[in-house]
């Protein structure tokens, strides 16, 4: 089963030909073989509330997953597309992203080097609080990996590498690990998160979420992360 966002056929077919129904307004369960519907909920976050849902064939999981995500959207608990999905949409477009410009996503982060296919950024508030961690956005605007022209892919790539490498040395980590989310900032980044041996996640993926207390004992010791980090990559960009 598929929940996705009907299309303006299937809106007008199921009778949701309110001028307030808006592009995303309308949630389809699709069987992933058949192709068939399974069921579709109509629902308002103005109003905040579930404004009709169709069940033609009664299947009591479609009922239960149209409903789920139907009430994330109508009383968000984050920032990932799964309770804002307007504003995603948004972002997903190069006139609407707010970083397409080479801006960063949120003023906290610092712009610690502009490369030639990615900018790197870091914020105080480090993700997973671990020393070091921060992200290289894409230069142009891409969603997807897969959208890079094989040249660009290559040199994201690169610059990626040389991030890497400079972290490692900087930060002293024992392992760098890669990730690749976009599920809240659209615009193509990838994370560089240090992982050390006293870190908080032995074994297992990386809480995103733990940011406090901040990784840096003073605001010193973070400028001392970024300048070190510029005078690495000022060497690998020559």
């Amino acid at each position: 089963m598929l929940i996705r966002w009907a299309t303006p056929a299937e809106r007008k077919t199921l009778g949701y030909t309110d001028p307030a129904c808006g592009e995303f307004d309308v949630l389809a369960a699709i069987d992933r073989m058949s192709g068939s519907m399974l069921g579709a909920v109509y629902f308002s976050r103005g109003k905040k509330n579930i404004q009709n849902i169709f069940l033609p064939s009664g299947n009591p999981k479609a009922a239960e997953k149209l409903l789920l995500c139907a009430q994330r959207q109508i009383n968000p608990r984050g920032a990932s597309f799964h309770c804002r999905y307007p504003e995603y949409a948004l972002n997903c477009q190069e006139e609407t992203c707010p970083c397409s410009d080479g801006k960063p996503f949120d003023d906290e982060w610092l712009t610690i080097a502009k490369m030639e296919y990615g900018f790197v950024r870091a914020e105080r508030k480090a993700q997973g609080k671990l020393w070091g961690k921060c992200h290289i956005s894409a230069n142009r605007h891409y969603i997807h990996l897969y959208e890079l022209p094989p040249e660009e892919l290559a040199g994201y790539m690169g610059d990626i590498q040389k991030a890497a490498k400079a972290l490692h040395e900087v930060t002293g980590a024992v392992k760098i690990n890669y990730e690749i989310h976009g599920n809240s900032a659209a615009h193509l980044h990838c994370h560089l998160f240090p992982r050390y041996l006293d870190d908080d996640f032995p074994g297992m993926g990386i809480d995103v979420k733990a940011t406090e207390p901040s990784p840096y004992e003073s605001e010193d010791e973070f400028v001392w992360f970024v300048e070190s980090m510029k005078e690495k990559l000022a060497l690998y960009n020559k």
